[in-house]
């Protein structure tokens, strides 16, 4: 969980049968914690039904009551929210592109910030990865969107480190999992993918790569 939930808010037991987030492969981040409540809102912070899409919010004693000396992000990430069953009380945004099935157990499927439109079309950057990863046969695999033309991209591009490319095999075999505009249009072999101070990748290092080949080409 994030360090403005004091870190652990969700739990799912690891045991059989494991609760697998679809189209992702990883367990599903689970239930809240008692006393925490967890929930799903839009854009505009309403609140979602079971089944439905959107940023993962959490409320509970864990909460913390913002950020030091930065009122503005405060407000942005922990709004005072209207629960339809809880009632009114702050509730931490924390940027997580979520749902919560049927059985009420809450999934994982990436990062806000991390769902782009391409052509028009709303694509989550983790959804294409995972298809990538299954095909290439390698953990180490990320997109982006790329270029960006007036807040939408007209195309994906992908880098996959640690395996072997037949670029026209791999697009084929994507073609058999996703939508055709979720497909990379290059596919760039890397020694090393970069990641940030977190561990995870940086997607800006991958686009500075992409804008220093653009510049390199004019």
């Amino acid at each position: 969980g994030p360090t403005e939930v004091t870190v652990d808010c969700l739990w799912q037991p690891y045991t059989e049968p494991l609760a697998i987030t679809p189209n992702r492969g990883v367990v599903a981040i689970g239930r809240p914690y008692d006393g925490m409540r967890a929930a799903i809102v839009d854009a505009v912070n309403n609140f979602l039904r079971q089944g439905q899409t959107g940023q993962l919010a959490v409320c509970g004693p864990q909460v913390a009551a913002g950020y030091w000396d930065n009122p503005e992000l405060t407000a942005q990430r922990y709004p005072r929210l209207h629960h339809p069953e809880y009632g009114a009380d702050i509730w931490y945004l924390t940027g997580d592109l979520s749902y919560q099935d049927e059985t009420g157990v809450f999934h994982y499927l990436g990062r806000v910030d991390n769902q782009v439109k391409v052509l028009g079309q709303r694509v989550e950057l983790e959804d294409v990865e995972f298809h990538l990863r299954e095909v290439c046969q390698t953990d180490l695999a990320a997109v982006i969107a790329w270029p960006m033309q007036h807040g939408t991209a007209q195309g994906l591009i992908a880098f996959v480190a640690d395996a072997i490319l037949d670029q026209k095999q791999v697009k084929e075999l994507l073609r058999h999992r996703v939508l055709a505009y979720m497909i990379p249009r290059r596919i760039i072999p890397i020694e090393q993918m970069p990641l940030n101070l977190n561990g995870k990748v940086d997607r800006k290092a991958l686009a500075a790569m992409l804008e220093a080949e653009q510049l390199q080409h004019a």
